[in-house]
């Protein structure tokens, strides 16, 4: 194991929260306001994390100190472990130690489809323990994640340009593929055809994501390269259920994910239309942190999510890939 730098044995937990108060004011003066301490002492402690560090964290300008790439390294570490603190300090605080509290994050179909399922499966076992379920982007829920404010995240595979952090602080495992598709409802004129031809598609009325959906993004990318414009949607909504439950009661197409399209052809209330186009959306995975993964709590509610994740891609004929 690798050895701590001599000066760390100076650091103390207020050094940590002194570095997180400085992102988040940017300035000394209203950190040392915060922390009832002086801009000198401030500036010392400053000084004193830099030396442990071995080097500087801030450039220092007539605007005042800037932070440099070495700072957003550390920021990541300390709010990891400033979020393992507060929750360690929410568990003691807790009447019953027995009750464990698992804190999910998820988009709204991981929500239903594996940690609802997964909670059931867990309160078989330990009745006492308590859950707390967030929905949310995956941009929001992985960065809590990696502070420490949540145990486990659920979604779509975010592009790894758009991630302030490490994917190798994560253990994390593909649940399906995010193979997207053309839905219409049961009653639909195109529902029941065996072909539907691209070209058909753009005198037709559309339920979409907002502008900025990875889904809608997709969409519009394959129109294009056949050489179309994608029609202006007559209904927007961020999260994809809610045009599916508009498509199922009107004549709107929409763009779902292949796994979730299935589910509602079987019981009658889509259906996937014939089109040949490539809609191919990243995989949908759960994450954990490595640092906490062999925790008995964290690794129970691994085994049960990755059991019923199994479930999952069998049941919508879509395995995932890593």
């Amino acid at each position: 194991m690798e050895e701590l730098r001599p000066a760390f044995g100076n650091l103390r937990l207020r050094h940590l929260r002194m570095l997180e108060l400085l992102s988040d004011t940017g300035t000394v003066r209203k950190t040392a306001k915060l922390l009832h301490l002086s801009e000198p002492a401030v500036s010392q402690m400053l000084k004193n994390v830099e030396e442990a560090f071995g080097g500087p964290l801030f450039s220092r300008t007539r605007r005042g100190l800037v932070p440099n790439s070495r700072f957003g390294v550390l920021l990541r570490r300390i709010r990891g472990a400033l979020g393992e603190l507060r929750a360690a300090g929410s568990d003691l605080a807790q009447s019953d130690f027995s009750q464990p509290r698992l804190r999910f994050g998820a988009s709204l179909h991981i929500l239903t489809h594996l940690f609802a399922p997964a909670v059931g499966r867990l309160r078989l076992n330990h009745p006492d323990w308590r859950f707390s379920l967030q929905e949310g982007s995956m941009h929001v829920l992985l960065n809590d994640l990696a502070e420490g404010k949540l145990d486990c995240v659920g979604g779509r595979m975010p592009h790894r340009k758009s991630m302030a952090f490490k994917m190798s602080d994560f253990d994390f495992w593909p649940i399906y593929s995010g193979e997207l598709c053309l839905v219409v409802g049961a009653d639909h004129p195109l529902a029941r055809r065996r072909r539907v031809a691209l070209t058909e598609l753009i005198r037709e009325d559309w339920a979409l994501s907002i502008t900025d959906g990875r889904s809608r993004q997709l969409l519009q990318d394959a129109f294009l390269r056949a050489g179309f414009e994608l029609p202006e949607p007559v209904v927007e909504s961020r999260p994809f259920h809610a045009n599916l439950a508009v498509v199922s009661q009107s004549r709107l197409i929409t763009v779902a994910m292949r796994a979730e399209a299935l589910r509602g052809q079987r019981l009658g209330t889509h259906r996937i239309l014939p089109v040949n186009i490539e809609l191919n959306g990243p995989p949908m995975a759960v994450f954990f942190r490595k640092s906490v993964v062999n925790d008995p709590v964290i690794a129970a509610a691994r085994d049960v999510l990755r059991e019923v994740g199994n479930e999952l891609s069998k049941t919508a004929g879509v395995v995932g890939r890593s």
